[in-house]
């Protein structure tokens, strides 16, 4: 599954798209060729990309932020869930040398009746 959310910093905007749009995420990991983590990309980072002229063609590197959230591979569940926010739902986990090796994700509890009502 972490290879649907990992997209090369060299790779293209377009490409990017195209891995979220399979990925369901909302998000892609961008990664170097030794696949030591370099960023996060969300669809927000993408539209606000080409709303400021860039295009579809314009590599990762170029909209990259330097500010991203990301866990270590030996962090504990309680400080992982302390990294998520109201816009960060999915952290990249990292190996002390910053290779990307999983990723951690909220998910809403979801609600199944014990029994259905019966007319």
């Amino acid at each position: 599954m972490i290879e649907s959310l990992k997209c090369n910093n060299k790779s293209s905007i377009r490409d990017a798209m195209s891995l979220i749009n399979s990925n369901l995420k909302g998000c892609v990991f961008v990664v170097d060729g030794e696949n030591i983590l370099k960023g996060v990309i969300t669809d927000g980072d993408i539209r606000r990309a080409l709303l400021q002229d860039y295009n579809l063609e314009t590599s990762l590197d170029a909209i990259l932020h330097s500010n991203y959230v990301c866990g270590k591979l030996d962090d504990d569940v309680d400080s992982l869930k302390e990294l998520f926010s109201e816009k960060i739902k999915i952290i990249p986990i990292v190996d002390n040398s910053n290779k990307l090796v999983d990723y951690f994700e909220f998910a809403q509890g979801v609600h199944f009746p014990v029994a259905a009502p019966s007319l």
